[in-house]
């Protein structure tokens, strides 16, 4: 717990190795003589892609996941369109009524938008097969309606890696996670909110303005620099792959359907990727634990509305939805899979980052929280960070809707599980894997660190421990489960019901701590 250990981070003057410190598709046919011109120039000038996040081998700006979908006889399909940042942000309404025109005279169109991403959701469309050749363009006449149209400035149609029902919220305030934890009407007014809070070791995390996302401080593990990073899976890759993590964690804002588990807790933005991949290394990874240990007790200021600056003392939990493959480590890749899944081998704990992580709970006092992976298909067990003995490992779940339009959650089958070749009793919980049209445990992870967080945050002398056994005590079994479950560990991740036993936990104080700075 927070205050045990002796000393502070001012009277340390080099840098702990926290990992030693612990002892415990076909291709097109060739073309005639003489081959037709090549179509160039198919995207805006200057956008160039990068990352694993969706593949567009032939520079088309259509998702090959799209394109492979309709190959295969798909006629009606779901997809993203996203746009350049800039370009939402100043005519948002007008390309939301664009796309809506352009896209209704094929099917239903446009079903939402989001604030966080300048992105459009649109579901069953009509298309035809081809979408797009090399040697005419865009065939299918909806993909070069958006596509054609320089105007438009359309970044990427992208493959929707998710199911999406309309009558389901992408985030917490309208699911069974969080329910009578906070109430709607009051976090909508920026009247009330749990504080605390939350690191968020990742691709950093996007500054959108409007305090949506809290960023209290931060620190670029790669470069080794002080301050709070941007996210380097933003555009032009357009993943935003630590914002997102970020905001089901504590994204506010004040209309419903975008809410995060601990909207008024502040982020701390720790970046462990290169701005030139969305990869990283053992060694950057552990640096970051290194630097959250040494700053565990610092004083952070929340900036923003309701109520604005607040100062609070101490880290209440730490998120990490990356992956490690030995030497090198990457982020969950949705649907895992591919050359990502090839490079991992399930760990016994016993590697750096493992280790590191579990000292930065031991030594630390600082429950933290780790995505099981999206390898489930291809591996039992867990990589490093996930197989950490004393992180919290999350797997995820589909909250859908079944055919009958009644909420049926099973298992994401990519979701890593065990039983592990160590016999390892992970993962700990599982928590919904949506996002934005995204999926992943890279969500699933933060929606339980939000709620770690909210815990620490009313019950300071709780242990990570005590944290964590709270979790998993007041996690709901699935029907698909008879208690522990290799797949999906003791249940769904119920937030309030954690808050409730942690209440009658001989380790926390008799009453909740006040909110804000008399913390």
């Amino acid at each position: 717990m927070r205050g045990h250990l002796d000393g502070s981070a001012a009277m340390i003057s080099k840098p702990i190795n926290l990992a030693g410190t612990l002892l415990l598709g076909a291709p097109l046919a060739a073309p005639a003589d003489p081959p037709p011109e090549r179509v160039d120039d198919v995207r805006p000038p200057q956008i160039h892609w990068s990352g694993d996040w969706f593949r567009d081998g032939n520079e088309n700006r259509i998702d090959d996941d799209l394109e492979d979908l309709v190959d295969q006889g798909a006629e009606l399909v779901d997809f993203m369109v996203t746009f350049r940042r800039e370009d939402w942000n100043q005519s948002r309404a007008d390309l939301v009524a664009e796309v809506h025109a352009i896209t209704s005279d094929y099917g239903e169109g446009v079903d939402r938008d989001f604030t966080l991403l300048p992105t459009l959701v649109v579901l069953q469309v009509e298309v035809s097969s081809p979408l797009w050749n090399p040697y005419e363009g865009y065939l299918d006449p909806l993909m070069a309606e958006l596509l054609d149209n320089e105007e438009l400035g359309v970044v990427m149609v992208e493959a929707l890696h998710q199911f999406v029902p309309s009558a389901i919220s992408d985030f917490l305030s309208a699911d069974h996670v969080v329910p009578q934890l906070w109430d709607p009407a009051t976090i909508f007014a920026g009247t009330q909110g749990y504080q605390g809070l939350l690191a968020i070791v990742d691709s950093g995390v996007e500054s959108l303005g409007n305090d949506i996302i809290k960023v209290a401080g931060g620190y670029d593990a790669f470069h080794e620099v002080e301050g709070d990073s941007s996210d380097v899976t933003a555009l032009p890759g357009g993943l935003w792959h630590g914002t997102r993590v970020s905001y089901v964690a504590s994204g506010l804002a004040f209309y419903p359907e975008t809410l995060g588990v601990a909207p008024f807790a502040g982020t701390i933005d720790v970046r462990i990727a290169d701005a030139g991949s969305d990869t990283t290394t053992s060694d950057i990874v552990i640096t970051a634990f290194d630097w959250l240990y040494l700053n565990r007790n610092n004083t952070w200021n929340i900036p923003g509305t309701g109520p604005p600056g607040i100062d609070l003392v101490g880290i209440d939990a730490v998120n990490i939805s990356y992956a490690d493959s030995g030497p090198v480590a990457h982020r969950f890749v949705p649907g895992g899979g591919g050359a990502g899944c090839a490079t991992v081998a399930p760990s016994n704990g016993s590697d750096d980052v493992s280790r590191a992580a579990d000292s930065l709970v031991v030594l630390g006092g600082i429950p933290v929280v780790v995505a099981a992976g999206n390898c489930g298909l291809y591996m039992n067990g867990f990589g490093d960070l996930a197989a950490a003995a004393q992180a919290i490992t999350v797997g995820a779940y589909d909250m859908g809707l079944d055919p009958a339009g009644t909420l049926d959650d099973s298992i994401f089958p990519w979701s890593n599980h065990g039983p592990d070749p160590y016999g390892k009793p992970k993962p700990e919980l599982t928590a919904p894997g949506t996002a934005f049209g995204a999926q992943g445990t890279s969500y699933s992870a933060p929606q339980v660190a939000g709620s770690a967080a909210i815990l620490r945050s009313q019950y300071q002398t709780a242990s990570p421990a005590a944290i964590k056994d709270a979790l998993c005590a007041a996690a709901v079994e699935s029907h698909h489960q008879q208690g522990f479950d290799p797949h999906w560990g003791n249940g769904m991740l119920e937030a309030a019901a954690a808050l409730d036993s942690l209440a009658s936990n001989p380790g926390a104080p008799a009453d909740p701590a006040n909110q804000g700075a008399e913390r």
